[in-house]
């Protein structure tokens, strides 16, 4: 599958455990992710915004910044554990039409990140 994994940590888990190609960074926010989402097309992109600034403001405004760049047949979300982030998240993906998964009913060691990246790409596949 031609695939992109953009945005944070955990898009960086999904892109390793995908084999997607990754336009992520560690620690990364949504306005930092939004500055540097690539503007390439693939099959799927998954995005992962909103778990390191869940109370950022312009949150919404960014997601939709980093949603402009993708070019993918199907967009796929990533819903933070954070309850608030992942409302705003899901938001965009609805205004969309895209698809989310929500990390809220993954397995989580430390309320950020998942268990196994494994399988959530099962999840999301």
């Amino acid at each position: 599958m031609d695939c992109i994994a953009v945005g944070d940590s955990i898009a960086v888990g999904i892109g390793q455990a995908a084999h997607c190609t990754i336009n992520a960074k560690v620690g990364a926010g949504s306005s930092f992710i939004a500055g540097h989402t690539i503007s390439i097309h693939k099959d799927v992109a998954v995005i992962s915004a909103g778990s390191n600034d869940p109370s950022n403001p312009n949150l919404s405004k960014n997601l939709e910044k980093i949603r402009s760049k993708i070019r993918a047949s199907t967009i796929i979300w990533v819903l933070p554990y954070n309850r608030k982030a992942a409302m705003i998240v899901k938001s965009v993906a609805n205004r969309h039409g895209d698809r989310y998964i929500d990390l809220a009913s993954v397995k989580t060691n430390d309320g950020v990140h998942p268990s196994s990246y494994m399988s959530l790409v099962k999840r999301i596949w």
